[in-house]
């Protein structure tokens, strides 16, 4: 579990926030802010928006070796 956890933190997490920063110009309570502090809310929404992916729970199954009634 640990290694999906750090790879989660380590490439999916900065890669949303990218996207959530590239995006800022479509996003309206983004676009008002100064970068530094939509770099920040960036952030702040990237943990649970990759945390919630449903890549995210397909590895955790998958490392888990989950099997269940939820998990088929």
């Amino acid at each position: 579990m640990r290694r999906i956890l750090f790879l989660s933190s380590l490439l999916c997490v900065p890669l949303v926030a990218a996207a959530l920063l590239l995006a800022r110009p479509w996003l309206p309570f983004l676009s008002d802010l100064p970068l530094a502090h939509a770099a920040a809310l960036s952030l702040v929404l990237a943990v649970p928006l990759a945390a919630t992916s449903p890549a995210f729970a397909v590895a955790l199954r998958e490392e888990l070796r989950a099997d269940g009634p939820l998990s088929r």
